[in-house]
């Protein structure tokens, strides 16, 4: 169960976590606020709607960036176009 202490904080069950807006997660993102709530909606970053509204935990967003991801070239078929060699 949540219990408000501040409107930038959460306390459950002895553990206090700051919850951060999607502005405030986007701009410690520096991404777009559009893409904080996809992010949100699709379960990728961590969050919990509160009054209608997003509220993202500030670990969340370490996790995040934290995570590895797979580089580009993984999982993916080679580009036919290209021969590898430089100036071709």
């Amino acid at each position: 169960m949540y219990i408000a202490k501040t409107p930038q904080s959460v306390t459950l069950e002895g553990m206090e976590e700051e919850l951060l807006t999607p502005q405030e997660a986007a701009k410690f993102l520096k991404i777009h606020i559009g893409s904080v709530l996809r992010l949100c909606r699709q379960g990728t970053l961590p969050g919990v709607k509160i009054g209608g509204g997003w509220r993202i935990p500030r670990s969340g967003l370490q996790a995040m960036l934290t995570t590895k991801k797979p580089a580009a070239s993984e999982g993916q078929a080679p580009d036919p176009g290209r021969t590898g060699t430089a100036g071709d």
